[in-house]
């Protein structure tokens, strides 16, 4: 992500991504375990939602529009739509 001003725009995965490396040297600090993981696909509305299970396995839950993303930890859920709602998208041919 060069550059400055208007022009500069971040996508959804980048913003997820940086979310995650801020949080990641928090919890890796504090000494804490992740319990979501998500991936965001930049070509179509579809955000990958791997949850830790007690037994240490990940559950993942698969998300498209209209959904809502809930994190452990975290109040609230994130709306799919609201992730992709700046991402310019291919269209359907």
């Amino acid at each position: 992500m060069s550059g400055s001003g208007t022009g500069s725009r971040m996508s959804a995965a980048q913003y997820l991504e940086l979310e995650r490396a801020a949080s990641a040297k928090h919890e890796l600090w504090r000494g804490e375990v992740f319990e979501d993981h998500v991936l965001v696909a930049q070509t179509r509305i579809l955000v990958e939602h791997y949850v830790r299970q007690n037994d240490g396995s990940w559950r993942l839950r698969a998300l498209e529009a209209g959904d809502q993303l809930h994190l452990a930890g975290v109040a609230g859920a994130i709306l799919i739509d609201d992730i992709y709602r700046k991402v310019p998208l291919p269209t359907d041919r």
